[in-house]
């Protein structure tokens, strides 16, 4: 058995995007990073243990987490009440775990469904943020932290949009539009209202970027918008899954839904 070893499923995404989609997607799927676990878990919450299945009102379509990798269940047992007492997760993972992800602090990035095997799958989506779980695979023993989920974007109509825009002070919420710059210039825009053009064409300058929080805060609010609401929901989908935004919208409609209902000048 090796580290490593996994399945992608495809991304649904337009013929247009998927070449600019794939040398950034295949960055976040390095070999080494994932690894086959069975379906023994305990999941603790504040200091209590949970049974695996718990469920969410919306499932997460990516997690991020890290873990300790271990022989033993003494071992791993006496790293999860150091863990449960408050000592460093990272640190742990630096000094005691035999997988090569111990340089990043245990740190696994984040990943989608479908690019786990299903037992680990199970574990990181059916859990919430910040749980602390126990495993046992045929590498050892893993004591795994969930550091976050990323939700699909919700819908939202052209009214809501409408409503946050007279609402909402600029700044506290991410407006990004997603289509093409000739599109802007010869149609309707939103830039006086706030957004940003990230144009889904040109993912593979903005997206490195966006991953690593040089763009775009991942705490705040983002709402996405494009013609019609079919880029703008990929690119929703890549904020959320693959970027770490846990709070991601997009506009049911798009622009030509907003000018239609809301402001038709």
């Amino acid at each position: 058995a090796k580290f490593g070893i996994m399945l992608m499923k495809a991304v649904t995404i337009t013929a247009a995007v998927l070449a600019i989609w794939a040398p950034l997607a295949s960055s976040f799927l390095s070999p080494g990073r994932h690894f086959a676990l069975s379906s023994r878990a305990t999941t603790f919450r504040n200091g209590a243990a949970h049974l695996s299945g718990f469920t969410m009102e919306m499932e997460p379509i990516a997690a991020k987490a890290s873990h300790i990798l271990v022989k033993s269940e003494e071992t791993a047992k006496m790293l999860l009440e150091r863990v449960n007492d408050g000592e460093d997760f990272a640190a742990l993972a630096s000094d005691n775990s035999d997988c090569p992800s111990k340089a990043q602090g245990g740190d696994l990035g984040w990943f989608g469904k479908g690019q786990m095997v299903p037992e680990f799958e199970n574990v990181c989506f059916t859990g919430v943020k910040g749980d602390v779980s126990l495993v046992e695979t045929q590498f050892g023993w893993h004591v795994i932290k969930i550091e976050g989920q990323g939700f699909p974007p919700k819908d939202i109509d052209v009214k809501e949009l409408a409503e946050v825009l007279e609402t909402t002070e600029r700044g506290e919420v991410q407006l990004i539009d997603v289509r093409e710059a000739d599109e802007l210039e010869g149609g309707k825009n939103l830039t006086d209202k706030g957004f940003i053009n990230l144009p889904l064409s040109e993912f593979q300058t903005w997206g490195r970027k966006v991953v690593d929080g040089d763009l775009l805060d991942k705490s705040k609010r983002t709402i996405c918008l494009c013609h019609h609401g079919i880029r703008s929901r990929q690119a929703g989908n890549f904020l959320a899954s693959q970027a770490g935004f846990e709070d991601v919208a997009n506009v049911v409609g798009g622009i030509n839904n907003y000018s239609d209902k809301i402001d038709p000048s």
